[in-house]
């Protein structure tokens, strides 16, 4: 059986990233059974804040309404950012208040049916739709420390997710007809869940914390529900999910022990007043040394022109945005100078406006991907209390064109006019 492209339609977001991050911690001691390393007291002795990372599973339940085949478990992914502010009750105990936003999926699986396919001929991440929520919670948490270095934690509480109020349709065609629609709706509304976790911590080099763990999150209420459509409709039936989940976690958590410590030991060793040892230890902590290295990674993005030259009786000049990603190094030389290199890609969309009220006026396409290569040099300003107020640099920056002379991105663009006449063709590039 020959399948045509595949046609989906859909109104929610879809996210189509990829999260990767990396700590690196490490530590010499040199003690003896005299002089073991002590934990900084103020870890988690004071009020903290915290962001971290969740992935989660879920699934969702089908019940058929016309025939027996409805779609096979399938599991999805939720990606979530956290942030949360966590208030000290004591050397054990803290109450936490947080908040954030993610992306939660609606995904399914159908088996063979001739002259029907699988889903798995679709690919691993093609019926897979996400849609945007708001997180609010609360939770009380336990810690105990295992040594100076490692802990362990318990939490107990609860919040409530918001998604937005969308509705989404999914469908997979062949030659033969429509293999698959799902018809997804959200309602909206808060969803309430009751949450319980535990995990391990590990104390950082500054006295930050790294902690992992597993948190399960019961819903009570429908997250959304829809209909389902196999098979040219031999298979209808219903779904619905409420969100409960199993989640992994990594936070960092900014603990704010190392400058306490350290403030505390100006204050008793320097006989200065706190006010003061807080400025002095903030303008330590600032210090660059002339011979540091910074990565980064960046994104953003451009808007780019189409210039018409000519007659411009049908065409008119049109921009559009588009979108970059960038890796940059900054490596320092002597006396506040830094050499400074990157590698980009970019996405340059192809726009093109007509001026004529009988035809489609504005129509765009990805038009090419171009990498970028450049380096240069630069001057730190930095001041007398080592705030690096201003950084000055100049280099060059190469970029090209990989494709070949010929069909424009996606395959050109068309204009035709109401009575399905085509009027222009914009095929190739000079």
């Amino acid at each position: 059986m020959k399948r045509n492209p595949m046609r989906k339609s859909s109104t929610s977001v879809q996210p189509f990233f990829s999260l990767f991050i990396m700590f690196l911690c490490s530590g010499t001691y040199a003690h003896s059974q005299t002089d073991e390393p002590k934990r900084n007291p103020y870890i988690l002795t004071k009020n903290s804040f915290s962001i971290g990372l969740m992935e989660g599973v879920n699934t969702s339940q089908f019940t058929p309404i016309i025939g027996s085949m409805p779609p096979t478990f399938a599991v999805g992914l939720i990606h979530k950012l956290n942030f949360d502010y966590t208030f000290s009750l004591g050397d054990h105990f803290s109450f936490g208040l947080g908040t954030g936003f993610g992306f939660f999926p609606f995904t399914a699986n159908f088996d063979e049916n001739p002259p029907f396919e699988s889903s798995k001929s679709w690919g691993p991440f093609s019926i897979i739709d996400y849609n945007v929520f708001a997180d609010l919670r609360a939770l009380l948490s336990y810690q105990h420390w295992l040594s100076p270095k490692y802990g362990i934690h318990g939490s107990f509480g609860g919040g409530a997710l918001k998604p937005l109020p969308l509705g989404s349709t999914m469908s997979f065609g062949t030659q033969d007809g429509t293999a698959a629609s799902f018809v997804t709706n959200y309602s909206g509304k808060f969803n309430p869940y009751i949450s319980i976790g535990f995990g391990g911590d590990k104390v950082l080099k500054n006295d930050d914390l790294l902690s992992f763990g597993i948190h399960y999150e019961f819903h009570t209420n429908e997250l959304y529900s829809g209909k389902y459509y196999l098979y040219n409709n031999a298979e209808i039936g219903t779904y619905t999910n409420n969100g409960t989940s199993l989640n992994l976690s990594l936070y960092y958590t900014f603990t704010r022990a190392r400058k306490m410590l350290i403030t505390e030991k100006y204050v008793i060793q320097e006989d200065v007043k706190y006010r003061a040892a807080k400025k002095k230890f903030r303008s330590e902590k600032r210090y660059i040394d002339p011979k540091s290295m910074f990565f980064s990674f960046s994104a953003g993005g451009f808007s780019s022109r189409n210039q018409v030259t000519g007659d411009k009786a049908d065409f008119k000049s049109e921009g559009m945005s588009s979108w970059i990603v960038q890796l940059d190094a900054e490596i320092g030389w002597k006396n506040n100078f830094f050499t400074q290199y990157a590698f980009g890609l970019a996405q340059h969309f192809a726009v093109t406006r007509v001026n004529r009220p009988d035809v489609f006026w504005y129509s765009g396409s990805n038009a090419f991907i171009s990498p970028m290569i450049s380096a240069g040099f630069g001057y730190r300003f930095i001041a007398k209390n080592n705030i690096n107020f201003l950084n000055v640099s100049a280099g060059l920056t190469l970029s090209a064109n990989m494709n070949k002379k010929g069909a424009n991105g996606s395959g050109g663009q068309s204009f035709g006019s109401s009575n399905g006449t085509v009027n222009y063709i914009v095929s190739e590039r000079s």
